[in-house]
C-alpha cells in the first residue's frame, strides 16, 4: 500500500527513521573536545550531509503534519455534524451549538486526530532544532579549523 494512500488516521502513531542523523549527532560533541584539524574536510562533509537528510526528513514530517492537520480538521466536523448529537441524547443534554462544540474534544477520533497532530508537531520542532545544531556545526568546524577567514566583517564581533 502506498504511503500516499494511507490516512495518519490510520496510523496511531508517526513514525520516523532517525537513526541516521543520530550518528551524525554523535560527531557534534567532538568539536568541542579538541577536534583534529586535519579531521575538518570531513567533519564538514558528515555535517552537510546530516543537515541534507535532516532537511528531507523535516519536509515529510512536514507534509504529515500538514496530512494530520487536515484530518482533525474533518474529525472535528464529523464529530460536530455527526457524532454529538447521538452522545448528547444518551447523556439527556439538550442538543445545542455550544454543547456539540463541547462535545468534540471529547470524540474518540478527534481524540487520535490531535495525538497525532502533536506528534508531527513535535517530531517538527525536534528536526528543525537538529537541522539548526549541524549548520552550526559547518560554521563551527571551519572557524576552529581555518579561523576567521570563512566570517564575514561583522560576525564574530
Amino acid at each position: 500500500m502506498s504511503d500516499d494512500k494511507v490516512t495518519s488516521q490510520e496510523h496511531p502513531s508517526i513514525m520516523v527513521d532517525v537513526t541516521r542523523i543520530a550518528q551524525y549527532s554523535k560527531l557534534i560533541s567532538q568539536i568541542g573536545q579538541g577536534m583534529n584539524k586535519m579531521k575538518a574536510p570531513l567533519f564538514i562533509r558528515d555535517f552537510s550531509i546530516a543537515y541534507d537528510i535532516t532537511s528531507n526528513l523535516l519536509f515529510d514530517v512536514t507534509r504529515r503534519n500538514l496530512r494530520a492537520e487536515h484530518d482533525l480538521e474533518i474529525a472535528e466536523s464529523i464529530a460536530y455534524l455527526e457524532n454529538a448529537r447521538a452522545y448528547l441524547e444518551a447523556h439527556g443534554i439538550k442538543d445545542s451549538a455550544d454543547a456539540r462544540k463541547r462535545y468534540i474534544p471529547l470524540d474518540p477520533a478527534v481524540i487520535k486526530a490531535t495525538s497525532i497532530k502533536n506528534e508531527t508537531e513535535a517530531l517538527a520542532s525536534f528536526l528543525k532544532i537538529k537541522l539548526n545544531e549541524f549548520k552550526m556545526s559547518v560554521e563551527a568546524v571551519k572557524k576552529i579549523a581555518y579561523g576567521d577567514i570563512y566570517l564575514s566583517p561583522d560576525e564574530g564581533m
